[in-house]
């Protein structure tokens, strides 16, 4: 049982490594200069600790309303002894990754799991870490540190990744067998626990500050996605069972489970995003923008092959954006949003294809592709990236 400590104790923000740090526009994209452990003090509930502002470096006025497509020029990072790192920019390139999966985007690089491990991109070429971290998956970028999960269930950890070195320190936080990682600038977010006991937990990577917990009920919470102060996830507590019935190699295996996509803006209230007696998964968000896989209406049940994206702006209506279909579960990943479209792969007779959609119907195909292994998909900052066959494309982002 996690100790959960005041806010009073946990309020100690101090910015060891990074000096100053200056957002990429909108984005809120953090680049973090020097890697190193976090020393926990153990654990924040939600309901002591002040989620609402993000202390240290500040974004721009415009985040809050605005999407997270647009990046200024100004993306340089100071660290403690004065040294001025830039990350080199990502531009269209094909990345051959056979087997890739997990697969995350910054306007500086790319991240992804493939047959040989954890591996990233530094402007063109693939570098991976300085020793083998074979138990390592779902790499995520939290601003340019890289955030893996090691190990198997009950031990998984957090660790992190500098793409500069490819040196690999443990984040030693306290977090209890953590997976289903997300992050957006120095913002991470995860779920520990499994089953009814699974709930969402956060923590910011360059603060010396203790994990809050963020759901704290008897029902599942997984699949959480995070954009600047607003996290969206999958949530079963309006199913009888309150939790996610199948295996992992086929989590829909049955009609019984009703999931639903839940919203909180860091600091603020729970909101229910939908309520349909179907499964809705897998969301994704950018501002106010949110897109999840659905199964309403998909008959007859089960058959799970099919599903369909649909997609919500702010307060107004759910609107279905298309429908499609996978034989293999791991091949339904959430989309990817910008500030006004979801992206996402349907597939073809031929094997993938990958689109962008906004919400008035609009349908913009990217490229054609064979069946990835993942059909994963990640854009930011006028980049799109995804899995096709036994490669990753990154594509300019066409509007």
């Amino acid at each position: 049982m996690k100790h959960l400590t005041t806010a009073s104790e946990a309020s100690n923000p101090k910015s060891r490594w990074v000096t100053r740090v200056l957002y990429a526009g909108v984005t809120g994209v953090l680049a973090a200069g020097c890697v190193e452990t976090v020393q926990g003090q153990g654990t924040t509930d939600v309901a002591t600790a002040d989620l609402s502002q993000d202390g240290g470096a500040e974004p721009s006025e415009d985040t809050e309303e605005a999407g997270r497509d647009d990046v200024a020029s100004d993306t340089d990072v100071w660290v403690e002894d004065g040294d001025s790192v830039t990350p080199p920019p990502l531009g269209p390139q094909t990345l051959a990754a056979p087997g890739a999966c997990c697969l995350g985007l910054s306007p500086w690089r790319a991240v992804f799991r493939d047959a040989e491990g954890i591996a990233w991109t530094d402007g063109d070429a693939v570098r991976r870490p300085s020793e083998p971290l074979a138990d390592a998956s779902e790499p995520t970028l939290a601003g340019d540190t890289i955030v893996v999960v090691r190990g198997v269930t009950p031990d998984r950890t957090l660790w992190l990744v500098d793409p500069r070195t490819g040196s690999a320190t443990e984040w030693a936080i306290g977090a209890t067998d953590p997976h289903h990682v997300t992050a957006d600038g120095d913002r991470v977010v995860w779920v520990e626990g499994t089953g009814v006991e699974a709930d969402l937990w956060t923590a910011r990577l360059v603060l010396d500050e203790s994990p809050t917990r963020l759901t704290a009920d008897d029902a599942e919470q997984a699949w959480p996605h995070v954009s600047a102060q607003r996290v969206v996830w999958t949530d079963l507590r309006n199913d009888p069972d309150k939790r996610m019935l199948g295996t992992a190699e086929d989590p829909f295996a049955t009609s019984n489970n009703n999931a639903d996509v839940y919203a909180m803006d860091l600091g603020g209230e729970v909101e229910q995003l939908t309520d349909d007696p179907a499964k809705q998964a897998r969301p994704a968000v950018n501002g106010q923008l949110v897109a999840w896989l659905d199964w309403r209406g998909i008959s007859p049940e089960p058959k799970f092959a099919r599903f369909a994206v649909w997609a919500r702006l702010g307060s107004g209506p759910a609107v279905e954006l298309g429908e499609s279909s996978w034989e293999r579960p791991a091949l339904w990943q959430r989309p990817a949003v910008s500030a006004d479209a979801v992206f996402w792969v349907r597939e073809t007779s031929a094997g993938a294809a990958l689109q962008r959609q906004t919400l008035d119907g609009a349908v913009n195909p990217l490229a054609v592709g064979s069946a990835p292994s993942e059909a994963a998909v990640a854009v930011a900052s006028g980049l799109v990236a995804w899995v096709t066959g036994p490669s990753i494309e990154v594509l300019p982002l066409t509007p």
